[in-house]
């Protein structure tokens, strides 16, 4: 506790406590006329009963309830994780006031505020981050009621790609390739189209992953705080890579440029991919050669996890069954890879039973 002379010749007696709900440091005060033990011990008794008082949810603030939000994300789910939700957050507070009480939220100011960016992709992003912030609330006795969130419906997207436009067909796939002038990226292209890889997971790639016959995943490049965590996405993802040999071939070019790349920059790292400074491959200097590349070849942006659904695609055509595609890629289950998967299937179906079609049996 401290006593602070305000401009007015008054005395403040301020204090501060950790606010149990967000974790945060918070500072109380209160205004005496004169600065004597007996003003100041009443001043105490003020500031105690303030530090112990339960908000009443109707005072909370968007603010408010988005910092307990984070804080309890915080405690339950990894650094990366967490970032993404307080990214997804801070974003939300540009849009909606953070001083608004959440009393005070309608469904139509909401969806005032929300419903004005172009992009109904991005739109829905923010309705689903509100939801999930309010929804909390109303779990942990932030809010008092939810029911209104059922008006705040998601925008139909017309813009959305069809299963088709997920994936490369093989004529794309050469184009695409040969239109690659920069020769990493070109090398890492390739390698997410025989491996299936999520780019964070390529992008840490060490060399020591590598072996005779299999590429070992057990960590991702994190994009959203610029690290490797320990673990790649979800415990199905920790994985062996059988190397097929299209695949040890590539393997073999991806080590000759290694040493190339090291003499040039003098680097000297275990990464299989790195920049200038022997640093991780920059995540979205790739990504935007890539949408730029396939934009200029194939008339429309491809993005990194299209070449992960076109892996699947290809494997689909050969008729390697989806469990094994599944155990290959990292993943118990996954709604767009069953979709490439059934519809490259259903596609191959067709074409059999066009050739059958043709065929008589009788003279």
């Amino acid at each position: 506790m401290w006593v602070e002379k305000t401009p007015t010749g008054k005395y403040k007696v301020c204090d501060r406590y950790v606010d149990t709900i967000t974790g945060k440091s918070r500072k109380v005060s209160v205004t005496i006329d004169k600065n004597t033990k007996a003003a100041i011990k009443a001043a105490q008794k003020i500031l105690y009963d303030k530090m112990q008082a339960v908000p009443d949810p109707a005072d909370y603030t968007l603010r408010q309830l988005a910092d307990a939000y984070l804080a309890d994300k915080a405690r339950t789910l990894r650094a990366s994780s967490v970032a993404t939700y307080r990214s997804g957050v801070k974003t939300l507070l540009d849009i909606l006031p953070g001083n608004i009480k959440v009393s005070r939220l309608t469904a139509g100011y909401v969806n005032s505020r929300l419903k004005t960016d172009d992009d109904p992709a991005a739109v829905n992003g923010h309705i689903g981050m509100f939801k999930k912030l309010i929804a909390w609330g109303y779990d942990n006795d932030f809010v008092q009621t939810k029911e209104w969130l059922d008006k705040i419906k998601p925008l139909k997207d017309n813009r959305k790609a069809r299963i088709e436009d997920k994936y490369l067909e093989p004529g794309e796939i050469t184009a695409l390739i040969e239109a690659m002038a920069n020769q990493r990226y070109q090398l890492f292209t390739r390698l997410l189209l025989l491996t299936g890889m999520r780019i964070g997971e390529a992008i840490a790639l060490d060399m020591s992953d590598i072996g005779p016959e299999y590429i070992h995943v057990h960590r991702t490049y994190q994009n959203n705080i610029h690290k490797i965590g320990d673990a790649p996405k979800t415990a199905d993802s920790e994985r062996d890579i059988y190397i097929q040999p299209e695949l040890a071939a590539l393997i073999g070019e991806i080590k000759t440029w290694r040493l190339i790349r090291q003499v040039e920059t003098g680097c000297r790292t275990n990464l299989v991919f790195f920049g200038r400074t022997g640093n991780y491959m920059a995540y979205v200097l790739y990504h935007r050669y890539l949408v730029e590349v396939s934009q200029a070849i194939l008339g429309r942006s491809v993005s990194p996890h299209a070449l992960r659904h076109t892996h699947v695609s290809i494997l689909a055509a050969q008729g390697v069954p989806f469990d094994v595609i599944a155990r290959r890629l990292g993943h118990h289950d996954d709604a767009i890879t069953r979709e490439v998967y059934f519809h490259v299937t259903d596609e191959l179906r067709e074409k059999d039973n066009a050739v059958v079609a043709k065929v008589k049996f009788a003279p």
